[in-house]
């Protein structure tokens, strides 16, 4: 089944601030990648039989390495194309890209993922850096970009890691509410050393949202 189109593009002004966050300064939609997708939420305890369906039963073992085993997931974000082709992986680094997100992830643990990426959210710890990002976008967004989401003295960040299926991307995202780039040590510390620290919910949410806006699509069911 096709995703449904929204009848009314989504007015950013409207949109929670943290999702309007993530999707500033995305290209117009005739800009974006121009693929059907199917997007799908399983759930945790479902996971196990959606891998061996789609012949991904070594996937699942990635993800249970640490992720599904250690961590607070509730579900499982999933990526593929209506037709049942696979998306290639330079098509997924395209979205992620188009969305501002570090794909080159350096400090962080993979914990069995194929690769992660990451993107700064919620503000930044430095002053006055939401100025100078507001001065960028004036002339130039690609720039405003690199430095207000990708490479971003960020207070939090968006952290997913990406497992690749026979045909099918398998995310799982978590919100850490510290990131690396911040004066705030012991809080660094805590989100960022041992398991259950991050924001399992949000980040699967508003990952999910990201993707549903960049796509101008509805969540499969």
């Amino acid at each position: 089944m096709k995703n449904k189109k929204h009848k009314k593009h989504i007015h950013f002004k409207k949109v929670f601030p943290l999702l309007g966050q993530l999707v500033q300064d995305l290209l117009p939609n005739p800009e974006r990648l121009n693929l059907m997708v199917e997007i799908r939420e399983i759930a945790k305890d479902n996971i196990f039989d959606y891998c061996k369906e789609k012949n991904d039963l070594n996937v699942y073992g990635k993800m249970a390495e640490h992720e599904i085993s250690e961590e607070p997931v509730e579900k499982i974000i999933v990526i593929g194309q209506s037709n049942g082709e696979k998306i290639e992986k330079k098509y997924i680094n395209r979205i992620l890209s188009d969305l501002g997100y570090n794909i080159n992830v350096l400090f962080s643990k993979n914990h069995g993922c194929d690769y992660e990426a990451a993107i700064n959210i919620n503000g930044y710890s430095v002053p006055g850096w939401n100025s100078f990002i507001k001065f960028l976008r004036k002339f130039n967004s690609n720039l405003a970009i690199f430095f207000g989401k990708r490479f971003a003295p960020g207070r939090s960040r968006l952290h997913i890691r990406i497992f690749e299926g026979k045909k099918t991307w398998y995310m799982i995202a978590h919100i850490d509410e510290f990131n690396w780039i911040n004066f705030n040590f012991s809080g660094v510390k805590r989100s960022h050393v041992g398991s259950g620290r991050g924001d399992y919910k949000d980040g699967t949410k508003f990952f999910l949202e990201s993707l549903e806006y960049y796509f101008n699509a509805s969540l499969k069911v």
